[in-house]
């Protein structure tokens, strides 16, 4: 299900380390190692004034951090995007946005930056995220990690880590390896708390933006 990027200039999100990889020691070949191994970096998922936006924190949160990102959702329209990251706070710079293409859940075009801020879209790039099952248990994306390589990576169910069916593991598709995981607070998402991201494996800041991206617009369409 590979889709062809856009050839129109990339959009930039300025960024000394997004193309080379940080590895934390060894990332876990399965999502049963990965339980057991230190992460490289974790991130905590807060509902914000409503069930439309999150707030997401470095881990662990101190009682007066301010969030890292702020994430909110809209309902499906053409002109608006479904779910933009912004840095910080919802008046934070937007950093990304995702379009869902189907109420249905089959695909969704994400681009890195805020395509607003130009006339024509087109002059972003746009990654697609797509279901590769009938039964949405895994989505997969491709993105440019770094001296023009392109690199797949599977966002699947797991029951790993607890028995939510929105808890999701990703898995970089070349090597099979368990990069991130994203643990849903499904009992505790009554409350404040929504979920958390535990990353082994980044290929930067540009990687962790769109791996930020994928899981919400996959939060978007199944809560």
């Amino acid at each position: 299900m590979a889709t062809s990027p856009s050839t129109e200039p990339q959009s930039s999100i300025t960024s000394t380390t997004s193309m080379q990889p940080t590895i934390s020691a060894i990332s876990p070949s399965s999502a049963a190692d990965a339980a057991k191994t230190a992460p490289l970096k974790e991130l905590l998922l807060y509902y914000g004034t409503n069930r439309y936006e999150l707030d997401i924190f470095s881990s662990p949160k101190a009682a007066d951090s301010n969030p890292l990102y702020h994430v909110t959702f809209q309902t499906p329209q053409p002109v608006k995007p479904c779910v933009a990251l912004h840095v910080g706070t919802a008046s934070g710079p937007v950093l990304g946005i995702s379009k869902h293409h189907h109420v249905t859940g089959t695909s969704s075009s994400i681009a890195l930056g805020d395509p607003s801020t130009t006339e024509n879209p087109n002059d972003f790039t746009w990654e697609m995220l797509e279901r590769t099952d009938k039964s949405r248990s895994s989505y997969r994306f491709e993105m440019e990690v770094g001296n023009g390589e392109r690199r797949a990576f599977l966002w699947k169910r797991t029951h790993t880590f607890n028995s939510s069916m929105r808890t999701r593991k990703l898995v970089d598709e070349q090597t099979g390896e368990v990069v991130a995981v994203y643990i849903d607070y499904f009992l505790k998402s009554l409350k404040k708390k929504k979920g958390k991201i535990v990353v082994w494996k980044s290929w930067g800041e540009e990687w962790e933006v769109m791996l930020l991206l994928t899981i919400c617009s996959l939060l978007k369409l199944y809560g």
